[in-house]
């Protein structure tokens, strides 16, 4: 390799590797997630122009240990191209849902003034997501009981008359809460995870144990709840206790869900604009076959009961 090759090399580095544009993203709903990653000069080392990407190879592999030497779950392979994104085109079946998979970027650069390229390909560091198929087992519990709400009833007759009653409390702030047990093989570092997925008409948050999941409030983003409720995916694995019993709590606010101008009741997909109601769905996967994967759903064994907050208006 030339001198003058030999010196702008260390001045490029891949330094961000995006999924589907956002930082380790979890729960794509998506079978072909799109990676895109950015370069910029990493050292002071002076960097001939004319420098530019001439190939690139993307892998995925199950745990962050094995994402920079394999073995993979999906290999591209070199493919030659000065773009900066792809798409994953291997099997939808490779990526299983609700399991944390870790992706990173090898990209080979060119100069235009040595025309040679780089002979070791720059790495990114890598990025973790996950993807996720259709929640339709775990049902919207609320306050009032822990079943799921009503089906939604035709719009009354126009006119003047008393209002409806709610089916739930609407001024209170509900916890909801379930006890489960954690295999006591349950080892993150070797590579087992658990990640949850919690949608709620209104705001929630996640505790694992007693310990707040994140720093977040006012989850998940404002939506129309008229049409659709997010879903927001937490790795909870630093947070559960291997062999022992865990419990898993919700708290959780009417928000937006409060405002009859913004969500009508009578076009909310629940009938119960006004009512604090959360679905969530704990998947947690083991590395080796001895232990099966866990799966815990909202449903009617879920205990509810008023927090020591309310919506005042």
């Amino acid at each position: 390799m030339p001198a003058a090759m030999a010196a702008w090399l260390p001045a490029v580095a891949v330094v961000v590797l995006s999924v589907d544009h956002l930082p380790e993203p979890l729960g794509l709903e998506t079978t072909a997630p799109h990676f895109s990653w950015k370069a910029r000069q990493a050292s002071t080392a002076a960097a001939p122009r004319g420098i530019e990407q001439t190939h690139y190879r993307l892998q995925i592999a199950e745990t962050e240990a094995t994402a920079a030497a394999g073995p993979y779950v999906w290999d591209s392979g070199s493919v030659a191209s000065n773009s900066s994104s792809a798409e994953y085109t291997g099997s939808a079946a490779l990526l299983a849902p609700d399991r944390p998979f870790f992706a990173r970027v090898l990209v080979s650069y060119g100069s235009h003034e040595h025309e040679e390229s780089s002979p070791v390909p720059v790495a990114s560091a890598s990025a973790r997501f996950s993807v996720s198929h259709r929640r339709d087992t775990a049902q919207f519990i609320g306050l009032s009981s822990s079943t799921p709400p009503p089906a939604p009833t035709p719009p009354p007759t126009p006119g003047p008359g008393p209002a409806a009653p709610l089916p739930f409390n609407q001024s209170s702030c509900p916890w909801l809460r379930k006890r489960f047990s954690v295999s006591k093989d349950f080892n993150p570092s070797a590579g087992d995870s658990a990640l949850i997925a919690v949608g709620s008409v209104g705001f929630h948050e996640l505790w694992i144990n007693g310990k707040k999941a994140t720093d977040d409030v006012l989850s998940p983003s404002i939506s129309n709840l008229a049409k659709r409720v997010l879903v927001r995916t937490y790795d909870v694995a630093p947070l559960l206790l291997a062999g022992k019993e865990n419990v898993v709590g919700l708290w959780l606010s009417t928000g937006w869900a409060g405002f009859n101008s913004v969500n009508p009741a009578k076009t909310n997909m629940f009938n119960v604009s006004h009512a604090p109601l959360a679905m969530a769905e704990l998947t947690i996967t083991y590395s080796h076959a001895k232990t099966p994967p866990l799966k815990l759903r909202t449903d009617g064994t879920w205990k509810a009961s008023p927090s020591d907050t309310a919506h005042l208006g």
